[in-house]
């Protein structure tokens, strides 16, 4: 398999997402079965980290498409922000066109980039901090 799916921490509250070179977006469907298990095994909020490996950062073709596609169709009640890392121009460009693109611009805003695993950690406990704050607000 070209991707492999784990928990990011014990709290069960980020799923790492192991990507492989030379996958497409078939292996990319593929794994929605078992994503959807680990988010329906829990009753709170998950986030994504897609953490490629060496040489798997590039895109398979019609990626604006299947990106699109994914957002709209796959896109769990319980997920949260989605953190890719790596340096990713193309992606970068892709999420700014998709920015504009109608029924799609609410889920881009639930996707960053950033250079590295640390960084993505960082910014996801910097927006669990910030929901906090929120509720403790609201209560």
């Amino acid at each position: 398999m070209k991707f492999q799916l784990r928990w990011g921490n014990d709290e069960k509250t980020i799923i790492v997402i192991d990507m492989q070179s030379g996958w497409d977006w078939q292996d990319f469907y593929a794994i929605h079965p078992a994503y959807k298990v680990m988010l329906d095994s829990v009753e709170h909020e998950v986030h994504l980290i897609y953490l490629p490996q060496a040489g798997a950062v590039a895109l398979p073709p019609n990626a604006i498409y299947h990106m699109r596609r994914l957002m709209q169709t796959t896109t769990h009640v319980r997920e949260g922000l989605n953190i890719l890392v790596g340096h990713l121009p193309v992606l970068a460009s892709i999420l700014k066109i998709m920015k504009n693109m109608y029924g799609v611009r609410h889920l881009v805003d639930k996707y960053h980039l950033v250079p590295d695993l640390e960084t993505a950690y960082a910014v996801l406990a910097n927006y669990e901090a910030m929901q906090r704050r929120k509720e403790h607000r609201t209560a």
